[in-house]
Parts: C-alpha cells; structure tokens; sequence
C-alpha cells in the first residue's frame, strides 16, 4: 500500500513540474500570436481602405464635387457621383460611404436620408483624424463595434491628396 501512494506522489509532482509550464507558455504564445495577429489584421484594414478611397478619388473628379449645391441631389451630376460611390461600395462590401467638405458638410453619401449640407455632427469626435486629412495626409479611425455587433473602422482621406 505504501509503494502506490509513493508512485501517485511523484506522479503527482512530475504532472505539476511539466504540465503547468507547459500550459503558461501554450498560453503565452497563444496570446502573442493573437495580438500579433489582430495588429495585422488591422493593417490590413487600413491599407484596404486607403485602396477603397484612392479608387474613390480617382473615379470622382474634384471640380465635379465642388460644384455641388444644396438642392442639386435629383441634377446628373449628383446622381452620376452617388452611382459611382453605390458601385464601390458593392464592389467593396462596404456599409456606407460618403464625401465631405472641410466644413463637414455632405457633398455625397451613400444614405439616401442625407442631401447636400447634412453637418456630419459625429465628426466632432473624430477631430485628431479629421484634422490630419485636412492637411493632405490620409487617417484612419481606431476600430470599433457598431449598433450592430460588427467591428468598424473609417478612414478618411484628403482629396488634396489626388492634386
């Protein structure tokens, strides 16, 4: 009796010497390459929009959209520019885009409930970002979860950038 009690103690001890730092560094590797991983990811993200809104910029004409006018949502042009926006957007899979000026004031979106001169009131909490665009230099907002239970990330980018 007292040899078996012997052998499940060092059984014991060895299970406890092995296993346990086994499982820490099983655990700390994992979670590098999680975070490692989710910084790609991220990466990713960014360089895809960035692509997103270079095709955006080069399909839409800058002096096209200045030219835009509250009122102007049922002229050509208007329609021509939000056909192009609804087109990358499919292409894309992407929720929702939209083109502002540096008043952040609507100039297009792809929501059929904002016209020309909607304030993008939101903006107010995106002021780091939205002040490096208006300098020409392309931004992208943390990600986030929406309403909705999806991540999010926006990017802005400058139409300076394309002159």
């Amino acid at each position: 009796m007292e040899i078996k009690q012997f052998k499940g103690k060092i059984r014991n001890r060895l299970i406890l010497v092995f296993l346990i730092p086994i499982i820490l560094i099983v655990f700390v590797f994992g979670l590098s390459i999680y975070f490692i991983s989710q910084r790609g990811l991220e990466e990713e993200l960014s360089k895809r929009l960035i692509s997103i809104a270079l095709s955006c910029g080069t399909q839409i004409p800058v002096e096209s959209l200045i030219r835009l006018v509250p009122g102007d949502e049922d002229t050509r042009l208007y329609k021509n520019i939000r056909e192009k926006l609804f087109r990358l957007q499919k292409v894309n899979n992407i929720e929702r885009i939209y083109i502002f000026d540096v008043n952040d004031k609507s100039l297009v979106d792809t929501n059929d409930n904002i016209s020309i001169g909607f304030e993008y009131a939101k903006h107010r909490l995106d002021q780091d970002e939205l002040q490096r665009v208006k300098t020409g230099v392309s931004a992208s907002s943390v990600l986030f979860k929406g309403g909705n239970k999806f991540f999010y990330r926006c990017h802005n980018l400058s139409w300076k950038y394309y002159r």
